[in-house]
């Protein structure tokens, strides 16, 4: 019994782990002495003039290549089925293409085969007792 005890007290020290404890609840754990340099208004400004620097590459690379992209709108108004275009720019490879669909619900189909045959024939509400009626008549 004695052995085991003393094993246990080896690795796990209440003492330290209560005092250790007891700091960081308290915040007194030891001070990093590294890290209070950044508290210095030189070391800031030396990070935020290097860091500024490469937010400015950044963001020069990226006007550059928003600078290629083609855009192309074609309105397919007509009846025909295909629609042939020209694409007045040199394009590299890899070429992706987005397109818009504009006056046009993409769920119309689901609100045709939704809807209630009672709205349309000349009823009117007069028999809704429950909430079920109402979502079954859809009246209001």
């Amino acid at each position: 019994e004695n052995l085991v005890k003393r094993r246990r007290t080896q690795f796990y020290n209440n003492d330290k782990y209560n005092k250790l404890m007891n700091r960081f609840k308290q915040q007194e754990l030891k001070r990093i002495k590294t890290f209070h340099y950044i508290y210095k208004w030189q070391f800031s400004v030396v990070i935020l003039f290097f860091l500024s620097i490469i937010f400015f590459l950044i963001g020069l690379y990226i006007y550059h290549e928003s600078q290629e992209v083609v855009e192309v709108t074609i309105e397919y108004d007509s009846d025909s089925k295909y629609k042939i275009f020209e694409i007045p720019k040199e394009m590299k490879h890899p070429v992706y293409i987005y397109y818009k669909i504009s006056n046009f619900y993409y769920n119309y189909k689901q609100f045709l085969a939704d809807e209630s045959h009672s709205i349309h024939d000349g009823r009117r509400c007069k028999h809704i007792k429950t909430l079920e009626d109402l979502y079954k008549f859809r009246c209001i």
